[in-house]
């Protein structure tokens, strides 16, 4: 939504089951901080690389913040803030019930 690339450095599978791959780029896809650094030259300087990403909707299919809810309330409660802070970013994804 702020019209960046984010650059994500962390638990892989977690990332993947909230946001859409195709939306960041996840630095545990290379092998070395070189083809890493190139890769995100090639983008900045490639304005349909880079729009790829732009494009790609932000959040992996599914119902993301029922998924996060169960997370916060039953393996960690102190991430409530942040399951705030994305309903009120993006209240059209509010869970239904």
């Amino acid at each position: 939504n702020a019209g960046t690339v984010p650059l994500y450095w962390g638990d892989t599978a977690c990332v993947n089951s909230f946001f859409n791959r195709d939306a960041f780029i996840n630095v545990q896809d290379f092998t070395t901080t070189d083809t890493l650094a190139e890769h995100v030259i090639n983008v900045w300087r490639d304005p349909q690389k880079l729009q790829r990403y732009l494009d790609a909707p932000i959040f992996a299919p599914g119902d993301l913040f029922h998924e996060y809810r169960k997370i916060y309330t039953e393996y960690a409660p102190w991430q409530r803030p942040a399951y705030d802070a994305l309903l009120e970013a993006f209240p059209d994804r509010r869970p239904s019930s």
